[in-house]
């Protein structure tokens, strides 16, 4: 723990909302402090106060229904929390002294005004900048947070910008007044793993050279894993635990730590273990708990645990405190294992023979054609019955393309796709209608692929009634029974709707969807990428089970290669529309033969803290490229860090990198 007098000190925090006949008691009694040139990570489940926490800090809670009820927040000599620090006050922080990067960028940022504007007008306001100094100011700024071709792009405005760039503009934008505290709530969550690792990079640099004072607010282990110096857990608005990064990891002293860490999928973990997720789900918080808020969720619960009073925090090592009244934990992760995955015989289910998906680019009164986007470029795979194939790659890489394009939502401009020994690729409307009941579709964001006018027990049931499926009513709701039995959503929820459901469970509904027909293969997109840990490792269990029990068949779609490790049988990695490297998962993680690969798996953190940082990075700068940019040669090349003069003149074939014939790389410096 820093010796320097903290930037922030939190103590005994509390906030509750007023909605209409109750009260949430959002955030009660959190204490917390970080020092300068120090990062604090805060964890927890969604709903769990750290958002709270840290927008009542900054007094940007709306007032009703926000109300802070008590507590104080010293930023330096200034109670942030009192009546004292008016509006002006507050105003003259936020922005100058305390920054926030916010967890949507895309909302955060003005749409209307250019990117370099509302830079620039904060530095105006808060350093007295003239128009030319802050614009000059600015560019400077962008070429920190490394924006390439910053002088032009100060005019440039939101939407011109992926995800990670915009990402990049806000971290500018935390900096313009050099603060001496910055506030990062979820702010890599939704981007791809080699965006996060350069962002998280970026931070951590400016934390340790400029001794600013960080606050990281995850759910992500490994991050935290990776760059927190302490950690504080919050469950219930509550602080559970807090220490350093190594006693928490190596030595977790709350049962609900325990659980966290043994729902995360992790690279260097045994691939056939089991996760074991937290049962259940955050408790109501319309009420203070009258004894340990984990405990209708714990499974180390001791009698001590049932008796009244919430449980305070106490030291268990200098240093190290914990809220939990079990001493005996049981601390081993590993609590049981998966089946073995041996279907490497199993017959092709799927075969996809140099597909091609090229989508014309239109424009004019006459709309000609004047270029075309490569979404999808001579990719062939093979999918076998009863396997999951991973197919992972950067957010713009062309999977969710593919993955369409194999369900025949989109005609492929080139190659074949055959199913059960039938080309489909060809097939019409009416063809592909019957063979959708063989193929079917989870979706990345539940809640927008779900009607919110329809009950979750007609949602589950629909595609019964479209493909004829039952004969009568009875018959409809003992299916639509079964299948929301099968993926363990109680009955009572048939007549609940999308809104009334959390996000698990909205995707525990998805899940019922697609297996309402008896579906050969399911197309899962992203599946688990928005969800807490504990619920990840819940869906992830589910599909696994329904693979066993039911033989079905997945290509499972996913930038997180620790997710594809855990549940993958084979897996092929996309860059720019391309496969680039594909082979069985132990191949391709324990062998991986193409730089693009390589760096993905380095940018994945592990929940860790001495493995993390003791492992060595191969880390990409910039964007995956526009895909209606013509690049010669290898399609990697230009952010490779290994590429020759040769990568940017010949294109590579695959090559077969083992003798068993198991793993193939499209790398010209791969050799077999």
């Amino acid at each position: 723990m820093s010796e320097n007098k903290p930037v922030l000190e939190v103590r005994d925090l509390c906030t509750e909302f007023n909605l209409r006949n109750r009260n949430v008691y959002a955030v009660n009694g959190v204490s917390f402090q970080v020092s300068a040139g120090e990062i604090v990570g805060i964890v927890g489940e969604s709903g769990c106060g750290k958002s709270v926490t840290c927008m009542s800090v900054m007094r940007l809670l709306a007032s009703p229904p926000g109300n802070i009820k008590g507590g104080c927040a010293m930023f330096r000599d200034v109670d942030t929390l009192k009546e004292e620090a008016d509006s002006q006050t507050m105003r003259n922080l936020r922005g100058g002294k305390i920054a926030m990067i916010f967890q949507e960028p895309m909302t955060s940022l003005n749409p209307v005004l250019t990117v370099g504007e509302q830079i620039s007008e904060s530095i105006r306001l808060h350093l007295k900048m003239n128009k030319q100094e802050a614009k000059k100011r600015v560019i400077e700024l962008f070429k920190q947070v490394r924006i390439p071709d910053a002088e032009q792009r100060y005019d440039a405005y939101p939407h011109q910008f992926s995800g990670g760039m915009c990402q990049r503009i806000m971290i500018a934008m935390a900096l313009a007044c050099d603060p001496e505290l910055i506030i990062a709530d979820e702010a890599t969550t939704a981007l791809d793993v080699t965006i996060q690792a350069q962002i998280l990079g970026l931070l951590y640099e400016i934390a340790k050279e400029r001794k600013v004072a960080i606050i990281i607010i995850t759910h992500n282990l490994g991050i935290i894993a990776r760059y927190a110096d302490r950690i504080y857990v919050l469950y219930a608005g509550r602080v559970c635990e807090a220490g350093t990064a190594g006693q928490i990891f190596k030595n977790p002293g709350h049962a609900y730590t325990v659980g966290l860490l043994g729902a995360v999928p992790r690279l260097d973990d045994d691939r056939e273990r089991a996760l074991v997720p937290i049962e259940g789900t955050p408790p109501s918080l319309e009420s203070v708990p009258e004894k340990c808020p984990f405990y209708p969720r714990c499974r180390q619960r001791v009698a001590a645990c049932e008796e009244p009073g919430l449980p305070q925090l106490y030291e268990i090592e200098p240093g190290h405190l914990t809220a939990c009244k079990n001493n005996s934990l049981n601390r081993d992760v590993n609590e049981g294992k998966s089946l073995e995955r041996v279907r490497s015989k199993a017959e092709v289910l799927m075969s996809v023979e140099d597909v091609s998906m090229r989508f014309p680019i239109c424009r004019g009164i006459l709309r000609r054609k004047v270029g075309e986007v490569k979404a999808v470029e001579h990719v062939s795979l093979e999918l076998r019955k009863g396997m999951t194939l991973g197919l992972v790659g950067e957010s713009g890489c062309g999977k969710t393309t593919l993955a369409k394009t194999l369900l025949r939502l989109y005609k492929p401009t080139g190659g074949r796709i055959v199913f059960q020994g039938k080309d489909i690729t060809n097939y019409t409307s009416s063809q592909m209608r019957s063979l959708r009941q063989d193929i079917q579709f989870i979706f990345q964001d539940p809640f927008g692929s779900l009607d919110p006018r329809q009950a979750i027990g007609d949602i589950v049931g629909e595609s019964l009634r479209i493909h004829h499926l039952v004969k009568t009513e009875k018959e409809y709701e003992e299916r639509v029974h079964e299948l929301m039995d099968i993926v363990s959503i109680p009955w009572a929820f048939a007549r609940r709707y999308p809104h009334e459901l959390s996000g698990g469970q909205r995707q525990r509904v998805g899940i019922a969807r697609a297996l309402a027909c008896s579906p050969k293969i399911i197309l899962c997109d992203e599946p688990v990428s928005a969800l807490d840990v504990s619920v990840q490792a819940q869906v992830l269990n589910l599909l696994e089970r329904l693979q066993r029990e039911l033989g079905l068949s997945y290509i499972f779609i996913a930038h997180d290669l620790s997710v594809i490790r855990h549940i993958s049988d084979e897996i092929a990695v996309m860059y720019l529309g391309h496969i680039v490297e594909q082979g069985s998962c132990i191949e391709v993680y324990n062998h991986p033969a193409h730089p693009y690969t390589r760096s993905l798996l380095s940018a994945i953190p592990i929940p860790d803290p001495e493995t993390e940082r003791a492992r060595k990075r191969l880390l990409l700068h910039g964007d995956i490229p526009s895909v209606t940019e013509q690049i010669s040669g290898c399609c990697f090349h230009t952010r490779c860090p290994m590429a020759r003069p040769e990568c940017a003149e010949n294109t590579p074939k695959p090559v077969w990198v083992n003798e068993e014939r198991t793993h193939q790389v499209s790398c010209l410096l791969a050799r077999p």
